[in-house]
C-alpha cells in the first residue's frame, strides 16, 4: 500500500513539473494580446498545392505537415515573464536540443525530434514565442534554403 501511494505521489509531482508543449500552447493561446495560429494538415495540403515549384523552398514547404505559432509579444509583461520562466526549463519529451542561444537580449532554443535521419518535429522557443513544425524533412535542405535566402 505504501508503495502505491509513493508511486502515485511521484507521478503527480513529475507531471506537475514537466510542462508539456501542448500544455503551454493551451495555457497561453487565449491570453489577452496573444496571437495563436494552427495551420493543420488540411490547410497545409492547400499550401502545398501552390508550392509546386522544384526550388528548395518548395520542397521544404511540401514536407511540412502542420505548423503551430504562439506569439505573446503584445501580452502583458507578467504573462511574458511567466511564459519565459516556464520555457527556460522546458525539456520536451523525446526531443533533443539542437541549438541554444542566450545573450542579454535573446533566449532561443531549438528542439528536434528525429526518426531514421529525418526530422519529424521542430520546436523553436523564445522568451515570448513558440513555433512547432511537424513534418518529414531533412535539416540539410532547410540549411541550404536559409543559405540561399541569405545570399539574395
Amino acid at each position: 500500500m505504501i508503495w502505491i501511494l509513493t508511486a502515485m505521489l511521484l507521478l503527480m509531482t513529475t507531471n506537475g513539473m514537466a510542462q508539456t508543449v501542448n500544455g503551454l500552447f493551451n495555457r497561453y493561446e487565449d491570453k489577452l494580446g496573444a496571437e495563436y495560429r494552427n495551420l493543420g494538415p488540411l490547410l497545409m495540403g492547400l499550401v502545398k498545392m501552390f508550392a509546386a515549384d522544384k526550388s528548395e523552398e518548395g520542397r521544404v514547404i511540401k514536407s511540412i505537415k502542420s505548423i503551430k505559432v504562439l506569439d505573446l509579444e503584445e501580452c502583458a509583461p507578467e504573462v511574458k515573464q511567466e511564459f519565459a520562466q516556464k520555457t527556460r526549463n522546458l525539456k520536451p519529451r523525446r526531443m533533443e536540443l539542437l541549438m541554444q542561444v542566450k545573450d542579454e537580449d535573446d533566449n532561443v532554443s531549438i528542439w528536434g525530434k528525429t526518426r531514421r535521419n529525418t526530422v519529424r518535429q521542430l520546436l523553436i522557443v523564445t522568451d515570448d514565442k513558440m513555433v512547432r513544425i511537424k513534418g518529414k524533412f531533412d535539416l540539410d535542405k532547410i540549411a541550404n534554403m536559409l543559405n540561399s535566402a541569405q545570399q539574395k
